[in-house]
């Protein structure tokens, strides 16, 4: 059984008088709007939503895509800092090496130069001596040889002076012509004296010459 629309204009709505299907038919119909208008906000809040989500993500995709590109360009600039950093402490090291290194050689040139002089000096000090005591032993040996020679000769003189001497005395005794002869060989045992005399003397001063040469 259809029932009149509340809207028409045929059929004043009446609410005392409708019956309790027309309640109902009213009430349904009033449901049925308030569902369509909730429907349809719903719809457009969905929408509103959906379009507010798409912007947000469009922005938060942009926002992250900026921010990965300066971490990157962040990230690239740290890494060339601690590379130059890097370079520069190398550099230093490298350069402190070097230092430490031409010290070395330096310390060790002057060591050397200095062992060296002092090994020259040493070497020189000791050819000095080694050839000043080589002189002392020859002046020493020369001396020595020439006076047990002065002392031979002057032993040869001796020995020829008594021979003659006693050539004389034996000569003296058997006769005049004979003493003749004597007084001959006294005047050749006063000459022999004289010369050992002389000979004596002169070594004795080669001697003494000698003895101040090695000791100056």
């Amino acid at each position: 059984m259809p029932f009149p629309s509340p809207s028409s204009p045929q059929t004043p709505l009446n609410i005392a008088n409708t019956s309790p299907n027309q309640e109902t038919y009213l009430f349904r119909a009033a449901c049925s709007e308030l569902r369509t208008e909730i429907l349809s906000l719903r719809r457009a809040s969905s929408t509103t939503q959906s379009t507010q989500r798409a912007h947000l993500q469009h922005t938060f995709d942009i926002l992250s895509q900026r921010f990965a590109q300066e971490a990157l360009a962040l990230k690239d600039d740290l890494r060339g800092l601690f590379n130059d950093r890097k370079m520069d402490v190398r550099m230093q090291q490298q350069a402190r090496d070097s230092a430490i290194q031409e010290l070395n050689y330096a310390i060790t040139v002057k060591l050397g130069s200095e062992s060296k002089s002092e090994a020259e000096g040493l070497r020189w000090f000791l050819v000095r001596r080694a050839v000043g005591s080589i002189v002392c032993g020859a002046v020493v040996v020369l001396a020595t040889l020439k006076y047990s020679s002065s002392r031979k000769h002057a032993a040869e003189e001796e020995e020829k002076k008594r021979v003659a001497a006693e050539s004389g005395a034996n000569g003296g005794g058997a006769g005049g012509g004979a003493g003749g002869g004597g007084g001959g060989g006294e005047r050749y045992t006063v000459r022999s004296r004289e010369m050992g005399t002389q000979t004596e003397g002169e070594a004795e001063a080669a001697l003494k010459s000698m003895e101040a040469g090695t000791l100056g």
